[in-house]
């Protein structure tokens, strides 16, 4: 049996199937204005799941979150109009926590490019102690 001789609509969990698709189009709203909601996608990625082999789902999720880290790291460094990062208001206003968490997921506390380290501007011992 070829690929347009099967019945789809007879296939177990079509309409489980058919009720993703629909919310992947709900995802990108056509005004532009509404918001992505990331709730909805833990249904579709199980979907997806399913639909692949587990080979070939763990080679996307894993090139997937190499994908976010990347981009989170691009935010973290990057700079205000006054050559500030994320990192330099954490440590401005001592949130030590904060201040970790930006590191460890990739922000940089000794560009050169900066005009203060993050370091530079820390509040107080426990900011410049993650830094």
């Amino acid at each position: 049996m070829g690929l347009l001789e099967i019945d789809v609509s007879s296939e177990p969990d079509y309409e489980v199937f058919l009720r993703n698709y629909f919310e992947i189009g709900a995802l990108d709203s056509p005004d532009g204005r509404t918001p992505f909601d990331p709730r909805k996608s833990s249904l579709l990625i199980k979907e997806f799941e399913n639909l692949l082999e587990p080979r070939e789902f763990n080679n996307i999720n894993k090139d997937f979150k190499l994908r976010i880290r990347a981009v989170v790291k691009e935010a973290l460094n990057s700079q205000d109009s006054n050559q500030f990062t994320p990192l330099h208001i954490a440590s401005y206003y001592g949130d030590f926590k904060s201040s970790r968490y930006m590191v460890d997921m990739g922000a940089d506390p000794v560009h050169v490019n900066y005009r203060e380290r993050p370091l530079e501007v820390s509040k107080d011992k426990f900011s410049r102690s993650v830094l």
